[in-house]
């Protein structure tokens, strides 16, 4: 079975483990990635200055790339690299042409994508089809708050009619996501994302001096619920001063942080964190939240429990197939800054807790969490595209 392979960076995290996985089952997947020009880093691709290299080029002509050695067929991994984002660019439509019929040579059985197509340039994929069968990875059945704009609906409408099939990686929207874009439920098949363990290529960051601290980390978005985490930690703080609050990541703040700044117990870092700064983040805090106001399934989930780090989540989406309450977390309901600074303090309160979680995250959890089954879901939708549907 080959297979073709195309997702954007920020999936690198679950995409490698589980290209891996298919490989070493003898599956034959070629892996595209496009970076624009001055692409830096994005998850775990990560590059140490930015990319000027125009073209599409193999992943094994790289040699910052190098590291992924230890876990693709690098041969098989292409960057589309250096084009603009502007139709205007005449060579940028020259690349993508290329990468077009790049793929089509490789006469592959499956056109697995992983995002609804936003680039212009990628239109060109409903023209020149790089096989007949298309299977999606469904990483967000519908737009988080803040993010479902008139336009990206559009996208995702046209991209989930080009697809045969869909993998959701959580059971929980399998319905209604059928019965909102009218896909038969025949079409669908679920998976789910498995432990990170491409996190284990990087060494950690520079030990910061913090300590005794939380932590919530990622993109800052509206649907994050960051300004209740906020409101929560003042009242956890009258409980327990000596606890700090860390939010690290990068984006635009949609409310007035200021207020919140000036305590002495949050600390803002506000840039994009490479994985080595993550892990060290992660590592050393003593759990993380995430306080988020809705949401699907997250990848903050999966490499926190990676790191054997308990979570404090909101009840959104499918977290709580993920997060067993009491087990390797806790659970309460979004928007609701009083709940969630009582399991902030409970936790705080009980460190013996903690480690318990800990230990049932690397007992319990990991080991039921490995790539084998996941490509066995994936195997079972492409048998279906290319056979049962004949």
């Amino acid at each position: 079975m080959k297979i073709i392979y195309y997702s954007k960076p920020c999936f690198a995290d679950c995409d490698i483990p589980l290209i891996k996985e298919m490989q070493e089952r003898g599956i034959d997947v070629y892996y595209y990635i496009p970076i624009p020009r001055n692409f830096v880093s994005s998850s775990v691709i990560e590059f140490p200055k930015p990319v000027r290299k125009y073209g599409l080029i193999c992943a094994k002509e790289l040699p910052e790339m190098a590291y992924l050695s230890k876990m693709l067929d690098l041969s098989k991994v292409f960057f589309i690299s250096g084009f603009r984002r502007t139709p205007l660019s005449i060579l940028s439509w020259l690349l993508w042409f290329k990468v077009a019929f790049h793929m089509l040579k490789k006469c592959a059985d499956i056109f697995h994508i992983t995002w609804q197509f936003s680039l212009c340039f990628e239109k060109l994929f409903y023209y020149f089809k790089p096989c007949k069968n298309v299977v999606m990875t469904v990483h967000d059945p519908f737009s988080h708050t803040g993010n479902d704009s008139s336009i990206e609906e559009r996208r995702r409408i046209k991209t989930f009619s080009y697809a045969n099939a869909y993998l959701l990686l959580n059971k929980t929207f399998v319905n209604r996501f059928a019965k909102h874009y009218g896909k038969n439920i025949k079409q669908i098949f679920v998976s789910r994302l498995g432990s990170y363990d491409v996190l284990g290529l990087f060494p950690d960051g520079k030990r910061t001096d913090l300590d005794n601290y939380i932590l919530f980390f990622g993109t800052i978005n509206k649907y994050k619920g960051i300004e209740y985490l906020l409101e929560a930690m003042s009242l956890v703080h009258k409980d327990y001063p000596r606890l700090k609050l860390v939010i690290a990541g990068s984006g635009k703040f949609y409310f007035d942080v200021s207020k919140y700044t000036r305590n002495d117990y949050v600390k803002i870092i506000h840039k994009y964190l490479t994985m080595g700064e993550l892990s060290c983040l992660i590592k050393n805090a003593k759990f993380v939240v995430c306080p988020y106001t809705d949401g699907t399934q997250s990848g903050v989930i999966n490499t926190c429990f990676t790191l054997c780090k308990p979570i404090v989540a909101t009840n959104v989406g499918a977290f709580s197939e993920s997060v067993i309450d009491g087990k390797n977390g806790f659970l309460v309901s979004p928007k609701d800054s009083i709940k969630l600074a009582e399991k902030i303090s409970e936790l705080e309160n009980n460190p013996i807790l903690i480690t318990e979680m800990a230990s049932y995250i690397r007992e319990e959890w990991l080991p039921n969490h490995g790539w084998k089954d996941i490509v066995n879901d994936y195997v079972k939708c492409y048998n279906n595209v290319l056979y049962d549907e004949k």
